[in-house]
């Protein structure tokens, strides 16, 4: 009787894609969806240890995501010592991490998406972004890059060791918006995606570069609602396709994205929360009352009615539960 090694590779390849996707907190809120457990990588790892046919399969899909985000918590503040022993497990894990990738060059054209937080990195400890900087020019896959927990040292840093480089198969990038300097260096993206601080000082740095930075970008998630920010997204994109909106809309935010027109819009997400999960965020937040879902939907349906954008308008409307993941998704086509 045949083993299971000995299956045609197509076929072990098809088997490997049922195994689920194995997203950390930063990808699964991109995607609204909760995280999976990290134990299946146990299973993939095992199977790849078994024989050169089942390596050969389960390699690419160990390795499709890389990330370097610890489930340190950080402790109650004590003096700088205790801070200290916080941060340093962050940068450690991302140098052995990506130390292992330089030592294993093998794997590198497997790597498709990387998320790397930069905590506990400084000046006085930069070794583990120049391994990075160095990981990022072995990748000839890499489609998505997440980067997190970024000083504003560090961002200098990279600017100077990027200087005559670019990593043009990167189509996705997750960035906080003081990271605004190094999007030259990404000349192909078509995603952004705000991420970290987006208070009022910060978030309209993300798009203070000129337009042509930008001539790529079609969508992007997490949009920060505030006119002045939206208006630089008029100005600098005007060929956006697709917005998401995460964060929970107050009657004054839903009067602005009435009041606004994006020409080139075809396809709009908002979420929301569910009654449940809403209820009790008025409860105990004391917030005035947001404004109804139905109110929601005919916002977003008037912003794609004045839209230009050729071809089929979409609006999804994903409803969050308590814990803030996507629980439903009602999509409607606007005429």
């Amino acid at each position: 009787m045949p083993s299971f090694s000995s299956l045609p590779p197509e076929l072990l390849t098809e088997i490997t894609k049922y195994h689920p996707e194995l997203l950390i907190d930063v990808d699964a809120r991109i995607q609204g969806l909760p995280p999976n457990e990290f134990a299946g990588i146990d299973t993939l790892r095992a199977l790849s240890h078994t024989c050169r046919s089942l390596r050969q399969v389960t390699l690419p899909e160990l390795w499709k995501r890389v990330h370097t985000i610890t489930d340190a918590r950080k402790p109650e503040r004590s003096g700088w010592q205790r801070d200290d022993r916080w941060f340093r497990p962050h940068s450690k894990m991302l140098r052995r991490r990506m130390i292992g990738i330089e030592k294993t060059p093998y794997v590198a054209p497997s790597v498709r998406s990387l998320t790397i937080s930069l905590i506990g990195c400084n000046m006085y400890t930069w070794e583990p972004v120049a391994h990075f900087v160095r990981v990022l020019g072995l990748l000839p896959n890499l489609r998505s890059l997440t980067v997190l927990n970024v000083l504003t040292d560090i961002v200098d840093l990279l600017d100077s060791t990027f200087k005559g480089r670019t990593f043009p198969t990167i189509e996705t990038l997750a960035i906080p918006p003081i990271m605004a300097a190094l999007l030259p260096y990404f000349p192909n993206v078509h995603t952004l995606i705000p991420c970290g601080n987006l208070n009022a000082t910060v978030k309209e740095i993300l798009l203070s570069k000129s337009r042509e930075v930008y001539e790529h970008v079609h969508t992007i998630h997490n949009l920060p609602v505030t006119r002045e920010f939206i208006q630089s997204v008029q100005e600098k994109i005007p060929q956006l396709q697709c917005i998401s909106i995460w964060q929970s809309l107050s009657q004054a935010e839903l009067s602005l994205l009435t009041s606004l027109t994006f020409g080139s819009l075809t396809t709009l997400i908002i979420r929301v929360r569910d009654d449940t999960s809403q209820n009790l965020y008025t409860y105990y937040s004391h917030a005035p009352p947001p404004p109804s879902v139905d109110e929601v939907i005919t916002a977003a349906e008037g912003m794609l009615r004045r839209s230009n954008g050729k071809g089929r308008k979409v609006l999804r409307v994903q409803r969050r539960g308590i814990q803030g993941w996507v629980r439903e998704e009602n999509v409607f086509v606007v005429e």
